[in-house]
This record gives structure tokens, C-alpha cells and sequence, in this order.
């Protein structure tokens, strides 16, 4: 990742230094971080906890902007911003993982529930519904797993 710095609201945030940004937590990942391994053969996340940050008004800019290229470079951007990947980028991550930290960063950044209006295409009538992502399970990976895919 380049030395960009984005502003958000406590001011100016370098992205390359992780421990500068606000509310930084804990997130357990599905895969609990036992195929994630540096050179050495050593876990990067040993506990299967990823550090997370809420995003940036910048962030969110990015997000809704048309000219910051398709939706899934857009999150894959945003969860490289977000999560300390140790070195990684998002592209590195399982799918699981992906998801779940999207979810984790959503909740990090506006609260765990998730209030949505819906329309119902055949009679038009508009509903409201909420959903909170905490009660929601994840099903974490079990002892022992590996990514089965290797790609050289």
C-alpha cells in the first residue's frame, strides 16, 4: 500500500500505520487465522483475531464514489484500510474471512443493527425491517483446518 493519508473525523489518518487509527478492536476471524502464515511458517494472527477500525468519512467517500473503480476493488480497498492484514491485502483473504470482515467493519462503524426499508416488487408496499448482525451466528473454522487451495 502506497503512503496515502485520508482524512476522517479525527483528522488525518496514514493508512500505512494502523495503530494511528480510532477505535481499533478485536475481531475473531471464521477462519480463526490458521492459514494466514508469514515466511517463517509462523501464524500471523495466533489467537485468530484480526484488529479492525471503524471507517472514515473518507472511507465512506470512497465507497460512494463513482470514480474509485468497481464495488469489489472498492471493499477490497476499504478492508486493507481498515484491518491490520499483517502485510496482507484483503485479496489474500479467504472469502469467509472477506465477508465477515465486512460485516465487522460495518458494525465497527454504525452499530450492529442494520435497519433497512423494503419494497415489495408486486403490490409496491414499503416495509421496514431491521436486522442485528449480532444475532447472526459465525461458524468459526475447526482445529486442525488449512486452506485446502494452494496456488504457486
Amino acid at each position: 500500500m502506497s503512503n496515502q493519508k485520508v482524512v476522517g473525523p479525527m483528522g488525518i489518518v496514514d493508512v500505512n500505520n494502523f495503530s494511528n487509527r480510532q477505535g481499533i478492536e478485536d475481531y475473531d476471524l471464521p477462519s480463526r487465522g490458521l492459514c494466514y502464515k508469514d515466511a517463517q511458517g509462523n501464524l500471523l494472527f495466533p489467537d485468530g483475531k484480526i484488529q479492525i477500525s471503524p471507517m472514515t468519512v473518507a472511507e465512506e467517500k470512497m465507497l460512494a464514489s463513482n470514480a474509485a473503480g468497481d464495488g469489489s476493488k472498492k471493499l477490497a480497498g476499504l478492508i486493507d484500510r481498515t484491518c491490520d492484514l499483517k502485510g496482507m491485502f484483503a485479496k489474500d483473504l479467504l472469502i469467509q474471512d472477506v465477508h465477515a470482515l465486512l460485516y465487522a467493519i460495518r458494525s465497527a462503524s454504525y452499530g450492529n443493527v442494520y435497519p433497512f426499508e423494503y419494497e415489495c416488487p408486486e403490490c409496491s408496499h414499503k416495509a421496514k425491517h431491521a436486522l442485528n448482525l449480532d444475532e447472526h451466528p459465525v461458524t468459526y473454522a475447526p482445529d486442525g483446518f488449512q486452506d485446502m487451495v494452494e496456488i504457486e
